[in-house]
Parts: structure tokens; sequence; C-alpha cells
């Protein structure tokens, strides 16, 4: 069966597919998020494409070549002999790095959300009975009017909050 489909690929596949397959081959690297038996599968059909009687060691160079490089030192350490055994050590790694890098995300979205909420406690006003925005005026209303002490900073210009105080002891005076 094996020497049969051999057969077929050679009648029926192009004559370039060849030259392509080399030059995907040479250019082929793994993505910075691309699952492992993505990279795997793709590898082995391209050196499939190119020689289908191309040797382990062989298919080896070309896995372990363009290998993302947090996957390539441990992968390499591991020694595999077969592309089976490549891609067993490269899984193993990638699932290792994918429960690390869950347990520093968990950590800094932990961290994040403890400086928020002190960011959020620190940037509130020490005060917060009204909702509103509105300045502060009496609920009550008398015909004496308390006179008050000249400020200190009577030399700088009035702010908003010192207008609308102007005006409200105008009105009082008014009354009396």
């Amino acid at each position: 069966m094996d020497e049969f489909v051999q057969h077929l690929r050679a009648a029926y596949q192009s004559p370039a597919a060849k030259q392509i397959a080399s030059q995907k081959l040479g250019n082929r690297k793994q993505g910075l998020h691309e699952p492992v038996t993505a990279y795997y599968t793709d590898i082995i059909r391209l050196c499939k494409t190119l020689d289908d009687r191309m040797t382990d060691t062989s298919k080896l160079d070309h896995l372990q070549r363009c290998l993302k490089p947090s996957l390539t030192k441990e992968v390499l350490r591991k020694k595999p002999i077969t592309p089976t055994e490549f891609l067993e050590y490269a899984r193993e790694e990638e699932v290792l790095n994918q429960l690390v890098n869950a347990n520093e995300s968990d950590y800094t979205e932990q961290q994040l959300d403890k400086q928020i909420r002190v960011q959020e406690f620190t940037n509130q006003p020490p005060y917060n009975y009204s909702s509103s925005n509105a300045p502060y005026q009496p609920r009550y209303t008398s015909s004496y009017c308390y006179p008050t002490p000249p400020s200190p900073s009577a030399n700088r210009p009035p702010s908003p909050y010192y207008t609308k105080l102007s005006s409200i002891t105008s009105s009082c005076s008014l009354l009396l």
C-alpha cells in the first residue's frame, strides 16, 4: 500500500512541488503563539513532500532548527531520537510553559487588582456625603447673618466658591 501511495504522489505531484516544499521548509519557523502540534504537523508534511524517505535524523534537524526559543532548550536537553519523541517532549514543555505563564498571569492580575483598589481608595475625596456636585447651601434661613472674620488670603483673587459665598451673604444682608 505504501508503495502504491508513493507512485500516485509521483504521478500527480507537480514538478515544482518539491522546490516549493524545500523553500517553505527552509523559511518555516514556529510562531510565537503557534501550538507545537501545528508546527510539527506542518514540518512533517513538508518533509514528506520533499522526500518520502527522509530519515528521522533529517526530520529532527528540521523540527529543532526553528522551534520557538521558549521550548528549544528543554526539548534539546531531553535528546529526542525520533520525531515522535520530539513531539512528546515539546508538548510536555509547552504545557509546563502554559502553566507557569498562567500562574504568573494570576499573580500579576492579583497585584494589579490590589493596586487599582488602593488607587481608587486614595483618589476618593475624604468626605462624600452628597452625591451632587452642587456647593453647600444651608437648609435653614435666618434673618441674622453671622459676620465672617477676614481671611489671611484676602489679597488673592476670589475663587468660584468665594464668589458664590459672597452672593449668599449679600442676599442675607438684603433680608436685614
